[in-house]
């Protein structure tokens, strides 16, 4: 069966997460732009589990984590435009599709922020690193950075029980 089809209106939350993290993408270019000239010509560009850096490359490299985190933003903010299409753990219904559509959009929505932000996080200590503040990532960091989209992903899986 067929999910209905319904155009979903965001509310000013939504618009808010979004704007938000339309900053927060915006703020993120900037910050590499202007730290650019003050990190050394050779950077970490890998860390292992532990944190500690394994591999090195030219400072160019810098480039590479705001623009994926970009492509990733920009699919995920232009590919929630049809919400019934989505595979949903529950059974969609006209009674109940509204606030399961809007229920997925949130998820995607911050999920998308705390992608944007994962991606900025590992770069503070590059982007430091000249100044000598960080020298290696902290483990915590990583265990943050893999349990928090667990972590959104669980809360609005069990809402989407809830609200059905």
């Amino acid at each position: 069966m067929e999910n209905p089809i319904l155009k979903i209106e965001k509310i000013k939350a939504e618009k808010r997460l979004d704007y938000f993290t339309s900053a927060f993408i915006f703020v993120y270019w900037l910050a590499v732009f202007y730290r650019y000239n003050h990190i050394p010509d050779v950077i970490p560009i890998h860390y292992d589990i532990d944190g500690s850096i394994d591999n090195y490359g030219n400072k160019i490299f810098i480039f590479i984590s705001p623009f994926l985190a970009t492509i990733i933003y920009l699919g995920l903010f232009f590919g929630v435009k049809k919400p019934h299409k989505f595979h949903y753990n529950v059974t969609i219904t006209t009674e109940n599709s509204e606030r399961q559509y809007r229920n997925a959009l949130q998820m995607i929505r911050v999920l998308n922020l705390g992608i944007v932000f994962s991606f900025f996080i590992i770069d503070i200590p590059i982007l430091f690193t000249q100044d000598g503040i960080f020298k290696e990532l902290n483990e915590v960091l990583f265990i943050l950075i893999g349990i928090v989209p667990i972590f959104i992903i669980a809360y609005y899986t069990s809402k989407s029980y809830k609200i059905n």
